[in-house]
């Protein structure tokens, strides 16, 4: 993990479910087949950092103001704070709208899904992901201290044919869908978080503020460098993670632990 890397992207190269995340988005994002393009809940920016990899002009948006700063750190320009009174565009701003681990935070999800049905065009595309409901894993994931304020959640998480009708029934064709973060990659990621939950117990950061995204990774600068030396360690059997990971190839298949789709509105085909 170099000095010159951005924290937030040093996390990535160790992460193995925002590789698979990223991956995904890249089959599905065509690219430059969008001009004008909003990210909802940008958190700290590491998504967002590839998102702009696609092409288009990107807006990205968060309601926490630690995640705006963040983000502004790592992007530049472009990253706005909301409020919970709505998105501050004007109707059919853009042309595509990107909704990535956000839903599930909010209470009113229907009228975060308003918001983005007036701020994206007649025959924009949405692309989201969510957390799936249900599974070995959610059942012990509070079991063993990783209860949803953990991860700033309100709510598990969706399943995919539920999500996919609330969508038609607000005009949208759900065009690609996929699950991602099988059971061995989703085991790892769950052990990893709740190991930082114990050491974070035992190790407060002054000053850190609770945001959105709960506690279950570093959420600053100031804190990752609290704990590069157990990050160091981490990086030193990484490998060994990947490797284990590489298993999911070998189930068979079904579903993961979170979901991603895309969804055009209108009767437009998506090119790409």
């Amino acid at each position: 993990m170099a000095d010159s890397v951005p924290w937030q992207l040093a996390l990535y190269e160790k992460s193995l479910k925002k590789k698979e995340k990223v991956a995904l988005l890249d089959g599905l994002i065509p690219l430059g087949g969008h001009r004008r393009c909003l990210e909802i809940g940008c958190a700290k920016g590491t998504i967002s950092h590839f998102l702009r990899n696609r092409g288009g002009t990107w807006t990205h948006v968060d309601l926490d103001r630690s995640n705006v700063a963040s983000a502004r750190k790592l992007l530049g320009g472009g990253v706005v704070q909301f409020g919970r009174e709505g998105l501050p565009f004007r109707r059919a701003a853009f042309d595509a709208v990107v909704v990535l681990d956000y839903l599930e935070h909010v209470l009113d999800d229907e009228r975060c899904l308003d918001e983005v049905d007036r701020v994206l065009e007649r025959s924009g595309t949405l692309y989201l992901s969510t957390p799936t409901e249900g599974g070995f894993l959610n059942w012990l994931k509070p079991r063993i201290g990783l209860t949803l304020d953990q991860y700033g959640h309100v709510r598990e998480g969706y399943r995919l044919a539920a999500l996919e009708e609330r969508l038609v029934r607000r005009g949208y064709r759900v065009v690609d869908r996929a699950t991602y973060s099988f059971f061995f990659t989703e085991a790892l990621e769950m052990g990893i978080n709740a190991l930082f939950v114990l050491i974070g117990r035992r190790k407060k950061v002054a000053g850190d503020p609770a945001n959105r995204d709960g506690h279950i990774s570093p959420q600053s600068e100031a804190e990752f460098a609290k704990h590069r030396r157990q990050l160091k360690l981490y990086s030193l059997i990484y490998p060994v993670f990947r490797a284990v990971a590489w298993l999911d190839r070998l189930c068979p298949a079904g579903s993961g632990y979170a979901l991603v789709l895309r969804a055009v509105r209108g009767p437009a085909t998506l090119a790409g």
